[in-house]
């Protein structure tokens, strides 16, 4: 019997996740344009119109995919997606999402965006048959009712044949997005299973979170700036406010209740000493007579002297 240290049971999330993941643009200043990348998570559940993500929470931040992918741990972990009976993924199918769903949950079901699909069914009909053709909607409609009621592979042949008489741009590449995720356009498969086909949390979350905030009339960021205001919109967004204000709100008034140090200036030199002022001179007097009315006065030599007198 080993003697490793007991763990305790993992309770598992009886519910459904959705996780949905998206970028948006915004002007940071010197005319420079950056993307914010976006996180929603939500509980799904079933609904007289289809199924429908709820208790929606958000992560965004101004940052590559490789950070964006290590940040982003934290809100899985709130979340406890790893935990979750069943998670669905639904995006765009660019290549870094992919890589981000690797990463975090890989063995969720992943499901292209059911317009995002469907744009690219609706400029290849423009493409081939001109701009509000009525040859083009019908086109259009016949192929997106066959991708969202039959399987994918039968819209793709018809692009490989469409592409091959036409050779025009838009149909090779609707076709060439679809044909490499076509295991991940199984609408009915998925509609099936209760499972959402849209990522509308995560495009609301760009409208709502960040542009709503970030992009308008005037406004340029310094880059620095803006994920300390994306974390106070997630938290807003997410309803955390209240639990997360506290904590947040001192670490950022801490740096403002120091007072600054500044250093002290060199002490200036002292002047030189004022020499002391020398007491005036006595004015110059003529010594005092030593006769008057030829007689000698007390300071004549004979009367200082009288030795002096006898010898006289």
């Amino acid at each position: 019997m080993g003697h490793g240290v007991a763990r305790a049971p993992v309770s598992v999330i009886d519910h459904l996740q959705q996780v949905s993941v998206d970028g948006a643009m915004v002007p940071l200043v010197h005319g420079q344009w950056a993307e914010v990348k976006s996180l929603a998570i939500g509980r799904v559940v079933p609904l007289a119109g289809g199924p429908k993500a709820v208790d929606l929470s958000y992560f965004a931040r101004l940052a590559d995919h490789v950070r964006f992918t290590t940040e982003a741990r934290l809100e899985f972990e709130r979340r406890g997606t790893e935990n979750a009976r069943e998670v669905v993924a639904v995006s765009d199918g660019a290549e870094w999402i992919q890589g981000f769903l690797d990463e975090h949950c890989p063995v969720a079901v992943r499901i292209i965006d059911w317009s995002h699909a469907a744009g690219y069914l609706s400029t290849a009909g423009q493409a081939l048959f001109g701009p509000g053709s009525a040859d083009g909607q019908a086109w259009v409609e016949t192929q997106r009712e066959a991708l969202w009621k039959e399987r994918p592979e039968s819209v793709v042949e018809e692009l490989k044949r469409l592409e091959t008489d036409s050779a025009l741009e838009p149909v090779r590449v609707a076709r060439q997005y679809l044909e490499r995720r076509v295991d991940q356009l199984r609408y009915a498969e998925f509609r099936a299973a209760g499972y959402p086909v849209g990522s509308g949390i995560v495009e609301s979350a760009n409208k709502v979170v960040v542009e709503e905030r970030l992009k308008g009339r005037g406004r340029r960021w310094e880059p620095a700036n803006v994920d300390p205001m994306l974390v106070l919109r997630c938290m807003l967004a997410s309803d955390r406010w209240c639990q997360r204000w506290p904590t947040v709100g001192k670490r950022l008034r801490r740096p403002h209740r120091r007072r600054p140090t500044y250093p002290r200036p060199a002490a200036a030199p002292s002047p030189p000493a004022e020499p002391s002022p020398q007491p005036p001179l006595a004015p110059h007097l003529p010594p005092p007579p030593m006769v008057v009315d030829g007689k000698p006065t007390p300071i004549h030599p004979w009367k200082l002297y009288p030795a002096c007198r006898a010898k006289t």
